[in-house]
């Protein structure tokens, strides 16, 4: 899906409205939130490991594009950092014990392709954006990856 000539310009509005990183007392935007029973069991892991760290707790679903209606899992507004908890990783292909093969949408091409065009349409408007799977999050490596963008953009 390629971006039209308006989407191009409201990009390019955006990234140079972008603020720099800085702890201010400014509210976030108001994000609509997920109700805790909607959550995937791997964003539910990411939150749990969060608190078990005692590290900040993120605004769910933000919207930082209304154009393509792109939501990131979860945003941290004061340094315009966000995590995308990508499930079915390894899964994909697999047959449940339904019968039924399992499908991960990031793992197709076109769902491949738009992780791509939204992941860079994060880095125009200055969103560190972070991905994960649920190995990552198992691990614990993910955190790990958050806390040093914390400290760098602190």
């Amino acid at each position: 899906m390629r971006l039209t000539e308006k989407e191009l310009e409201d990009i390019r509005g955006t990234a140079k409205k972008a603020k720099p990183c800085a702890k201010t007392s400014s509210k976030p935007k108001k994000a609509k939130i997920k109700h805790p029973a909607k959550r995937s069991k791997l964003e539910e892991d990411f939150l749990l490991g969060l608190k078990l760290r005692s590290m900040p707790i993120p605004v769910e679903q933000y919207k930082f594009y209304e154009a393509r209606r792109w939501k990131i899992d979860f945003y941290w507004p004061s340094c315009s950092v966000g995590v995308e908890t990508d499930g079915g990783t390894y899964t994909h292909g697999k047959k449940g014990k339904d019968g039924v093969v399992r499908r991960s949408g990031h793992l197709t091409p076109k769902g491949y392709y738009n992780d791509c065009c939204k992941t860079n349409h994060c880095a125009m408007v200055g969103i560190a954006l972070l991905r994960a799977d649920t190995e990552m999050v198992k691990t614990g490596e993910i955190f790990d990856q958050l806390q040093a963008v914390f400290d760098f953009k602190g």
